[in-house]
């Protein structure tokens, strides 16, 4: 999906531009061999979000419904719809928000959604939604569940999962929902409506309604795509500046194709190193930042649980051991100047590959407007370890002149991170005649 055209707009809840979303799509119902024609008042479609969050102690694990929308397909009148034998085909649109929640998991929250389909049939004074199509009673499956109300005019419905449905759809892989390929069936004639006002050359009887409501659902993924093309994003990042004691650097980190888990190039320049200078190690990591707001709450009143985790995804050089303040020449050094006691001069370059976290451990970034109860944002942290001979590790001169102190320098880049899902593999995929 496309983000907001304007990151205002959720917050300013304004009429500005917005690049929603159109899913088209066909839900198949199969009725199995030797099954009688049935009636159904009605048959839906909608698409649901669901988060579950860890909101800390005393609160614990919340679910929520935070979206839903409905279509109707086909509206039954007072004769209901009639499915035969074999499959029946409905077409089906539904508008999804570009403001969507996007799927994501954490190791205390997530975000999922599906797709669900609905069979309306008749209710009577001893049926529920848990009855089977042919009217014999089952174990009611469904359970209470404290959820906020649906952010569309949509109601919430329970969920049921398609290991407790009906034989008739259980029989035939439950209930599919493809591509379009094929149109409704034709319209019958005047003449036929009157022969036959079911359209289907029999009468139906009282008891052929299907009884209570069948439900059967498909986990979907929503992703933004931060490219406005809707290409595969790649990514040629610098960052310069001056530290006391390093001098001026350079860093500079690029790809083709940028995405989680995807490759890297990182380079470190420092193009002056003063003669004093040791480089001892570098390192480059992404901090993952992601917040949890449950949508329970009120927005004056609003607690978010955050976790920092960082990524290390290439090291270079060897770092000091724990509690060496003030390393000498005895330890290994990526650059050790010639007043420090080494042999290097002129411009220090490092470089090398590197690669994102996979998916199952990081997460993309949340794009700006969009709405959701878990929040990801991401920065690129180059960490850089060095003393300067005569220095201790403020930079102040020592009485006795000798090894520095160690120095540590950490440079941050936030960046937006893409979905794995966003790779030419994925993007570019030759279209179908």
């Amino acid at each position: 999906m496309e983000p907001p055209t304007d990151p205002l707009w959720p917050h300013a809840r304004t009429d500005g531009p917005r690049e929603d979303q159109l899913l088209n799509g066909d839900l198949d119902i199969q009725m199995p061999r030797g099954t009688k024609r049935r009636r159904c008042k009605s048959v839906r479609v909608g698409v649901r979000t669901k988060c579950r969050l860890h909101m800390g102690p005393g609160r614990g694990w919340e679910e929520d419904v935070v979206f839903e929308r409905k279509v109707e397909m086909m509206g039954g009148n007072a004769e209901g719809i009639v499915l035969d034998e074999g499959m029946q085909r409905f077409e089906f649109t539904l508008i999804l928000p570009s403001t969507l929640a996007p799927h994501d998991w954490h190791p205390n929250g997530s975000v999922v959604q599906e797709l669900f389909a609905e069979i309306e049939g008749q209710l009577t004074a001893r049926t529920t939604s848990s009855f089977n199509l042919f009217g014999r009673k089952k174990r009611d499956q469904s359970r209470p569940s404290s959820r906020t109300p649906s952010r569309s005019p949509s109601p919430t419905s329970a969920h049921h999962s398609p290991r407790s449905m009906s034989p008739i759809l259980a029989a035939a892989d439950s209930l599919s929902i493809t591509r379009q390929e094929v149109g409704l069936p034709a319209v019958p004639s005047y003449d036929q409506s009157q022969a036959d006002p079911l359209g289907r050359g029999a009468t139906l009887q009282e008891d052929d309604w299907i009884v209570g409501t069948v439900v059967t659902s498909r986990s979907v993924q929503v992703t933004h795509n931060p490219n406005p093309a809707g290409r595969y994003s790649d990514l040629d990042q610098s960052q310069n500046g001056f530290a006391e004691g390093l001098g001026v650097w350079d860093l500079k980190i690029m790809t083709d194709v940028f995405s989680i888990g995807g490759p890297l190039h990182a380079r470190l320049t420092l193009p002056s190193p003063s003669p004093g200078l040791t480089v001892w190690f570098w390192r480059l990591r992404l901090k993952q930042t992601h917040t949890l707001s449950s949508p329970r709450d009120d927005s004056a009143e609003k607690k978010s649980v955050t976790q920092i985790t960082n990524f290390d995804m290439a090291e270079y050089g060897t770092l000091p051991p724990r509690g060496i303040k003030h390393p000498d020449a005895t330890h290994l050094a990526l650059w050790r100047g010639q007043d420090a006691g080494g042999s290097s001069e002129g411009e220090f370059r490092s470089e090398g590959n590197a690669f994102m976290p996979k998916h199952h451990r990081a997460r993309p970034t949340t794009l700006p407007g969009v709405i959701t109860p878990v929040e990801v944002s991401h920065a690129f942290l180059c960490e850089v370890y060095f003393s300067v001979w005569g220095e201790d590790d403020r930079g102040v001169a020592m009485s006795d002149p000798g090894p520095g102190g160690l120095r540590y320098l950490q440079i941050t880049k936030p960046v937006i991170v893409p979905s794995c899902s966003l790779v030419p593999a994925r993007l570019d995929v030759p279209n179908c005649p």
